[in-house]
């Protein structure tokens, strides 16, 4: 297909050829027969094939998608910070078994640790056990080394000393030694809620409208982010931090997609990759709200503060053109073309009506078209699309393990800090600080290498530099730089993988496949809360093991992928279908 950015230019050449045609047999160049007027129509109409026309005769760049872009990026401030939260209000002070009842002027807890814990094989004293002791007028008679007594129960509670948190979830409800594994729980709900949301707004925002949905979305964030902080017992925060889970995607996805459809083809590049900024400043701003703020609930409610800016935010947003022309909306689309016309001081042809009315027809009709594969003849559902779709199904399958990836190695290292050896508010700022250069280097890399080799790299390079942090002391100044630097690409990826995904699959169940593949993603979200506490717990290497082979794994398959850069953005499974991978 031409390109439609010299539109503009043609049909004021062809003008100003005309008219130099009448000033030369002496015509009136203050108006313009109705013979020019027709042909310049023409010639317009037979530029006009699809939605990426209409929109670059309105503007595909310009103040109107600047709007929507700053509006849309905003949620990801909020989104960012409930997604991190969890290190900052789930870990627990150091705590020990409580020790009998002896004479405090006897003991100092240094030697009552000596006396009555027993260590681990890293000479460490043990939590959740102790010595059995025989105690006589408050002095210890006796130490049993051969019995080992269990803590955390109702005759040997555990005791908290003091450190870097107040009071956190798990010393709240003393979520230690024999009740640890649900800890990790408290973060796997909300990323059940996650997974749950990407279903459920993905489809929603196929059906009813991506403006529609992130509406629903918004009051739901709004509304149970302060509910966790006021959460009465530890089933009733499960619920809470599901509810909110659930919001997250429909909130922070379907605005991606309202962008990213609203913008041309030359800008969606550095558009999905700059809509992360916002996402990181959030994580960047965190750890400096959690320094200071030690106790969870009050950290909950100071963040949850800051997201009724949302709704300022969602008022003003407007609905995806594509959408509205896919659903066959004509007036509704019209009216919106025009108005991006206007904000970006665009003039439109007189016959603009028809024009929509031509691609609205066409993109319906060849919604409905056959398809080499005769099976989707009956399809009427986004499933069956998808089951009867080879290459749609093999674009599904690579980035759901790439979304996997991402998942596993990007929150993986974000809440493993103390794993790792690292100070956890540090850590939090430097990868929040680095996904920003993350994000514009990945801005400038797409659009002159593609989004394949880009993305493919970035894993590579990830999985690498995660194998290689075992070459170096843990916790030491090159360990936490490799980290850093794996953070780095893997938030590139985390940043890239929106926009590749959104040119891999088509307008008609975009949000669909958008929501399947980071459903599949969200497995691996749901599963690093135990990856890190209980798999960690085992020995500190593993979890790195499991995300540095993740990245290796999605970086070959994401070779597999087609480039999509300066390519059309596909609006049927038609047209995916009838491209190669």
């Amino acid at each position: 297909m031409n390109e439609l950015l010299n539109t503009e230019a043609e049909e004021l050449g062809l003008r100003q050829s005309q008219r130099h045609v009448r000033k030369q047999s002496g015509g009136d160049l203050s108006s313009t027969s109705e013979d020019e007027t027709e042909t310049i129509s023409v010639h317009i109409q037979c530029k006009i094939e699809n939605s990426d026309d209409l929109l670059r005769l309105c503007g595909d760049s310009g103040v109107w998608q600047v709007l929507i872009f700053i509006l849309g990026s905003f949620c990801g401030l909020n989104c960012s910070i409930q997604n991190f939260l969890y290190i900052f209000i789930s870990d627990t002070t150091d705590y020990w078994c409580t020790f009998p009842e002896v004479d405090k002027d006897r003991y100092t807890d240094k030697e009552l640790k000596t006396m009555l814990l027993p260590r681990d094989s890293g000479a460490n004293f043990e939590k959740c056990s102790r010595y059995s002791s025989d105690v006589s007028n408050g002095t210890i008679v006796s130490i049993h080394r051969t019995i080992i007594e269990k803590c955390n129960t109702e005759t040997i509670p555990v005791q908290y000393e003091g450190g870097e948190f107040v009071e956190t979830i798990g010393s709240e409800w003393s979520l230690v030694c024999e009740e640890a594994y649900w800890l990790p729980a408290v973060e796997a709900t909300y990323m059940v809620g996650v997974l749950v949301g990407s279903i459920v707004f993905g489809m929603l925002s196929d059906k009813l409208g991506r403006r529609f949905t992130i509406w629903i979305s918004t009051f739901m964030f709004v509304f149970f982010s302060p509910l966790v902080a006021l959460s009465t017992n530890f089933v009733s925060l499960l619920i809470f931090r599901f509810c909110l889970g659930i919001a997250s995607p429909g909130v922070y996805s379907t605005s991606y997609v309202l962008v990213v459809e609203s913008i041309g083809s030359h800008r969606r590049g550095l558009a999905g990759s700059l809509y992360s900024i916002p996402y990181s400043a959030g994580y960047m701003i965190l750890p400096i709200i959690a320094y200071f703020v030690r106790e969870w609930r009050n950290l909950q409610l100071t963040c949850a503060a800051l997201s009724p800016l949302m709704i300022l935010t969602w008022w003003y947003l407007e609905e995806s053109p594509r959408w509205l022309l896919l659903k066959g909306k004509v007036a509704e689309s019209e009216t919106l073309f025009r108005e991006i016309a206007r904000v970006n001081g665009k003039e439109l042809p007189k016959d603009f009506h028809a024009l929509v009315k031509k691609v609205a027809y066409a993109e319906r009709e060849s919604k409905y078209e056959i398809t080499c594969d005769q099976r989707c003849r009956n399809c009427t559902t986004a499933v069956c699309k998808l089951i009867h779709t080879p290459v749609l199904r093999f674009r599904v399958f690579c980035m759901s393990i790439a979304f996997l990836a991402i998942s596993l190695v990007y929150y993986g290292i974000a809440i493993d800090p103390t794993n790792l050896g690292f100070d956890r508010y540090l850590f939090a700022f430097l990868c929040g600080l680095f996904e920003i250069p993350a994000e514009i280097i990945v801005a400038s890399l797409i659009d002159r290498s593609g989004r394949k080799p880009v993305f493919a790299g970035f894993f590579v390079t990830c999985g690498s530099m995660i194998f290689l942090s075992f070459a170096l002391p843990r916790g030491s100044i090159g360990d936490v730089v490799l980290f850093v630097a794996a953070q780095l690409f893997i938030s590139g990826n985390s940043t890239l993988i929106y926009l590749y995904s959104a040119e891999l699959f088509p307008t008609e169940i975009r949000g669909y496949c958008l929501g399947i593949s980071s459903m599949v993603g969200r497995t691996g979200s749901i599963a690093v809360p135990y990856i890190v506490e209980l798999v960690g717990e085992k020995h500190h290497t593993y979890p790195t093991i499991i995300f540095g082979s993740a990245a290796l794994i999605a970086g070959a398959l994401a070779l597999c992928l087609p480039e999509t850069r300066n390519k059309k953005l596909p609006d049927t499974v038609v047209e995916v279908e009838s491209c190669r991978r």
